[in-house]
């Protein structure tokens, strides 16, 4: 029962992260919308949070 319960944690753990990726994604990409500039750590931030949340869409091929 102790091993189901680590699994399921780690699980809330990982949609948490997720959500929090999501979240800052969004947030960068509102900035942008907004007419905002971004520094160069954002932008590039931005570019990896994309590929990490959208990996289908890239082609590495």
């Amino acid at each position: 029962m102790k091993n189901l319960k680590n699994i399921f944690n780690r699980f809330i753990q990982a949609a948490n992260e997720e959500e929090a990726k999501e979240e800052r994604y969004e947030s960068l990409e509102a900035r942008i919308d907004d007419g905002q500039e971004l520094t160069q750590e954002e932008i590039e931030e931005s570019v990896r949070l994309f590929y990490e949340l959208h990996p289908e869409l890239v082609d590495w091929k």
